[in-house]
């Protein structure tokens, strides 16, 4: 794992959100969420310094209802979400508007390396596209 440098911004903003999502309580949505557990934190940070650059697109940070963490972006015109939970291997569902492109992670993907690639269209996507 590379180290993240003083410029990257989405990094200070995603430990933010993070520690945000470790203040809720149990039970947060009324539907008996549990709270976030430290491992699904820790997984997730370290798989964003893997596949985030510098100047990459900074996640919403979303809690899940099983304890772990989604980091998620929705602009022009693409999804990408990425749920990370303590126990289990990091699911990522992608669409591009623009092309129709439409992907969901099976079990056995190596997200790492589609990840990479996803973040990059995200922040390279002309605005006027």
């Amino acid at each position: 794992v590379r180290l993240v440098g003083d410029d990257a911004v989405w990094f200070y903003e995603v430990l933010s959100g993070i520690t945000r999502i470790a203040t809720l309580p149990g039970n947060w949505d009324s539907y008996g969420a549990a709270t976030m557990q430290s491992e699904a934190a820790k997984r997730g940070l370290l798989l964003l310094a893997e596949v985030m650059r510098h100047n990459s697109p900074t996640p919403s940070v979303v809690p899940t209802s099983t304890g772990g963490i989604q980091f998620e972006w929705h602009r022009l015109g693409i999804d990408l979400e990425i749920e990370v939970d303590p126990h289990e291997e990091p699911t990522v569902w992608y669409r591009d508007e623009a092309s129709g492109d439409e992907w969901e992670s099976e079990p056995d993907t190596n997200v790492v390396e589609m990840l990479g690639d996803l973040i990059t269209r995200l922040g390279s996507r002309d605005i006027d596209s």
